[in-house]
C-alpha cells in the first residue's frame, strides 16, 4: 500500500529564521528522498520545533506514514489537524485523507513499525537531553561548542580565543570571569 515515494513538501525559509539553518533542512530533505524516512523523520521534528510550521510538522507525518510507522504519523496527522491554523493550512485535504488511510491501514494490518528514537548525539541537529544547542556539527566557538552548550566564556568548554574557561564567572579562581588566565 505504501507510496513508492512520498514527495517531501517543503518551503523556503524566511531569510530571517536563523533558527532552522538551510543545512538541516537540506539534511531532512535528503533523507527522505533517499527513502531514509525514519532518519529524516527526527529531523523535520527539529525544524518543526524550532519552526513551528505545519509543513515542517506535514513532512515529519509523510515520512513516519511512508516509513510505516502508522501510530506516529496518525498522531502527527492529528496534531496537524489540531492547529489553530488548519483551516487554512493548504495541505488539509491530505491531512484529513491521510488520517482516514492510516486508520484504515492499522485496522487491516496493524500499528507498523515505529521509527527508532535517535540516540543522542551531539553535532546531529536535535537538541536532546542535556543539550542547550545542536547546530549539526562538532566546533566550539559558532553559537553552539562540540558539547552542545551554548558558545561563550564561562561555558566550561575552553573556545579558540579563550585562555582559559571553568565553568565559570568567578574572578580570582585562576581563570577570569572574562577567561583569561590569572
Amino acid at each position: 500500500m505504501l507510496l513508492a515515494a512520498l514527495p517531501v513538501l517543503w518551503f523556503a525559509l524566511p531569510a530571517a529564521d536563523a533558527d532552522v539553518p538551510a543545512k538541516l533542512v537540506g539534511e531532512a530533505v535528503q533523507a527522505s528522498d533517499a527513502g531514509r524516512y525514519c532518519d529524516a523523520l527526527p529531523l523535520f521534528l527539529e525544524i518543526h520545533r524550532r519552526s513551528g510550521s505545519l509543513r515542517a510538522l506535514f513532512n515529519a507525518s509523510e515520512v513516519a506514514f511512508a516509513a510505516s510507522d502508522r501510530v506516529t504519523a496518525a498522531d502527527l496527522y492529528r496534531k496537524i489537524e489540531s492547529s489553530p491554523s488548519f483551516a487554512t493550512f493548504e495541505h488539509k485535504d491530505v491531512v484529513r485523507q491521510r488520517i482516514a488511510t492510516v486508520f484504515r491501514e492499522t485496522q487491516r494490518s496493524g500499528p507498523g513499525v515505529a521509527c527508532p528514537t535517535p540516540v543522542p548525539r551531539c553535532g546531529d541537529w536535535i537538541v536532546q537531553d542535556l543539550e542547550q544547542c545542536d547546530d549539526g556539527n562538532a566546533l566550539s566557538g559558532d553559537g553552539c561548542d562540540a558539547t552542545c552548550v551554548p558558545s561563550g566564556c564561562g561555558n566550561g568548554v575552553r573556545a579558540p580565543n579563550e585562555a582559559c574557561d571553568d565553568g565559570n564567572a568567578v574572578d580570582g579562581d585562576g581563570c577570569s570571569a572574562r577567561c583569561y588566565t590569572e
